[in-house]
């Protein structure tokens, strides 16, 4: 009579548990029961703290697989950043073809001469040349107080003229010296240099962005009601018959 209780005790918390496993919805809850890692002790579906020591299962769930991701870290910064690497390669080209042109353009010395009367801008000086000249010589033959005046106007607007082409000629003698002693190059390197930092950036933010994304979805849920509540109803009977078994071993 014993051992046939006890048989029936034993079978019944079997069942009980094979309910357990199986009657919450696999995409709900943890796929299974585990054992606490604190304790030993078996922990069902959805459980997030052992029932018997109290230990964080969730919290110890999480922190595995943050552990994991940081194994993956680098590889997925460079994952990332190779993403990224057509737009920051835009970036450094457009840079880059700014020290093309000025290579052409400052392979001679710029010369004063030329960028005053050789230029695209030099039809103006040619005209107030042309005025002042003119005036001049009316203003000798004709002592005409017009001419005179045009005259000074004429050597003014020179005047002012020369000045702008010398200010530019000599904002390009600079930049001619700048990059024959390799200083624009050095600014280059030091442009791509920012430009490949700001995208390694980008692309550890948004590793993070990632991992943290990862863990919360990875974040065990709670059983949810309607599961819960089909537990008890199918449990239940279960567990009543099984306290009548128990108390059948007392008597």
């Amino acid at each position: 009579m014993y051992y046939m209780i006890m048989r029936n005790v034993i079978d019944k918390e079997k069942e009980i548990w094979y309910n357990i496993h199986n009657i919450i919805p696999k995409g709900d809850v943890i796929m299974a029961a585990i054992n606490c890692p604190e304790c030993n002790g078996l922990v069902g579906h959805g459980v997030r703290k052992c029932p018997h020591c109290g230990f964080d299962i969730c919290k110890a769930e999480l922190a595995k697989y943050a552990e994991e991701l940081s194994k993956t870290r680098e590889e997925r910064i460079k994952k990332n950043f190779e993403t990224l690497k057509p737009k920051m390669d835009e970036e450094i080209s457009y840079r880059e073809s700014f020290y093309n042109k000025h290579k052409i353009e400052y392979a001679k010395k710029p010369s004063f001469i030329k960028q005053m009367f050789f230029t695209d801008g030099s039809q103006l000086i040619y005209i107030i040349l042309t005025v002042l000249l003119i005036s001049l010589i009316i203003s000798i033959k004709t002592y005409s107080v017009l001419s005179v005046l045009i005259c000074i106007a004429a050597f003014v607007g020179f005047g002012f003229a020369f000045l702008a082409v010398h200010a530019d000629y000599t904002t390009e003698l600079e930049n001619y010296e700048n990059f024959q002693c390799g200083k624009e190059e050095q600014e280059v390197a030091e442009y791509v240099k920012k430009i490949h930092e700001k995208y390694q950036r980008e692309a550890e933010y948004e590793t993070d962005r990632e991992e943290t994304r990862l863990i919360d979805e990875y974040d065990l849920p709670a059983v949810s009601a309607v599961p819960a509540f089909g537990l008890v109803l199918i449990t239940l009977p279960l567990a009543t018959e099984l306290l009548y078994s128990s108390f059948l071993l007392t008597l």
